[in-house]
């Protein structure tokens, strides 16, 4: 008995470093590949895309993301859940980079139709795993260290940020942001570690209680059902509603309106990691003993804060955002630690636990792409706008992240939704 508790332990050590790993070569991934990075952002307005229409790209992964409904029955039909799994997450770099090296050789007038097509079909793959990935690692820790060892993987997925920020910075203000065969190659980098995210995982060891998992569409009824799980999901999409609007353009501002260096952008991502390092170790020892609705409280006061920077932002000062992002990343230490657990603690230890995740992972990308694609026509409309107050001259941009100001003081009280008390669902457990 104690050799199989022993064996037990050391496969469940095991797979937890697998995701570990798995997280470091995914956040170089998201760092270079991601739709609104940086590097990408430069790839695409090189390709010929305005930056108003950079919306479309979040619009684009947000549409592929209600795949993850359909994701869920799917692995029914797949013996080796594992196998489906890794297969799917492959796909995504796989599309991503053959669509990036293409585009160099492809007509202009194919190249942007060619990445829409690939970017869609990189997630509509990742979005068909992750409901069966997010009930695989679900399932693999353990209840009692489930706040621990969250924090430790955002730590290692921020630490590894850094470091790609960093380097991806200072090689595009080495190369240049006009140069697109660079800027390919880059992409291309960080497809491979793509690539490297998914086979580390190989290793990982998918629970009998997730290899025996099998929901179906009727699992949807039973998660809909379900009060403390609507009601984690209800909060956190209020919550996040201005984010829906200002995430995709967050580079577009760097670059384009403000015209800050790319090695600037490094060094102000990689201070607001730094922070977030720092606040996640202390915070993760503390957090599931706080109340839900404190936190959100907290949080929402510094988000507001921090979009209300953005109007006095200008070229050659970039000062006050350089200190917002490195106070904000304290807010989305404790927010992205505390709703990570309360959406776990919501969602019960039954045989559909997929349906839950893809429920609230397609909540949130559906949000996301109704607020980049209804950005579009409203940055539009604001493009002739310009407001001289005192001595600031507010453009569009400038005027857009005011108004998120605005949204986040409104629904950041959204978390009084929330319960005081512990929430009724058990959380799953291995």
């Amino acid at each position: 008995m104690q050799t199989a508790s022993k064996e037990a332990r050391e496969t469940t050590r095991t797979s937890l470093e697998r995701f570990t790993w798995n997280t470091g070569f995914r956040a170089v991934f998201d760092i270079l590949c991601g739709g609104t990075t940086f590097v990408f952002v430069a790839f695409l307005r090189n390709l010929g895309i305005e930056r108003e229409q950079m919306g479309w790209v979040t619009g684009i992964i947000s549409v592929a993301c209600i795949l993850q409904v359909a994701g869920v029955p799917l692995g029914r039909r797949f013996m080796n859940r594992k196998r489906l799994i890794l297969n799917l997450l492959t796909a995504e770099p796989l599309f991503f980079t053959v669509a990036v090296l293409f585009s160099l050789v492809a007509p202009p007038a194919l190249r942007l139709p060619l990445l829409a097509f690939a970017i869609f079909m990189a997630a509509v793959s990742v979005n068909l795993a992750r409901p069966h990935f997010d009930e695989w690692m679900a399932s693999v820790m353990p209840a009692g260290i489930r706040g621990r060892y969250i924090g430790r993987r955002l730590q290692v997925n921020s630490i590894v940020m850094i470091a790609a920020t960093l380097a991806a910075g200072w090689l595009v203000d080495h190369m240049g942001r006009d140069n697109t065969l660079g800027l390919a190659m880059l992409l291309a980098a960080g497809g491979i570690c793509g690539f490297l995210s998914v086979s580390v995982l190989s290793r990982a060891t998918l629970p009998a209680i997730s290899a025996a998992t099998t929901s179906s569409l009727a699992a949807f009824r039973t998660a809909l059902s379900t009060p403390a799980f609507l009601r984690c999901m209800l909060v956190i999409t209020l919550f996040n509603l201005p984010f829906y609007f200002a995430c995709p353009y967050y580079q577009v501002f760097n670059l384009e309106v403000v015209g800050m260096p790319a090695m600037m952008i490094g060094i102000m991502q990689s201070g607001y990691y730094l922070v977030k390092i720092a606040a996640l170790h202390w915070i993760r020892r503390h957090v599931d003993r706080w109340n839900p609705i404190r936190v959100l409280l907290v949080s929402g006061i510094m988000y507001t804060a921090f979009f209300a920077v953005y109007p006095f932002v200008h070229t050659g000062r970039y000062w006050p955002l350089l200190v917002a992002w490195a106070v904000v990343s304290m807010a989305d230490a404790i927010f992205g630690l505390a709703s990570q657990i309360v959406l776990y603690q919501s969602i019960p230890n039954v045989p559909s636990r997929q349906a839950y995740f893809a429920l609230f992972s397609v909540a949130t990308m559906v949000f996301y792409g109704i607020g980049g694609s209804l950005a579009v026509p409203l940055l539009n409309a604001l493009k002739p706008v310009q407001w001289q107050i005192g001595g600031l001259t507010l453009g569009s941009f400038h005027l857009y992240y005011a108004g998120c100001a605005v949204m986040m003081a409104c629904t950041t009280f959204s978390a009084y939704a929330l319960r005081t008390g512990r929430p009724e669902a058990r959380p799953p457990s291995v």
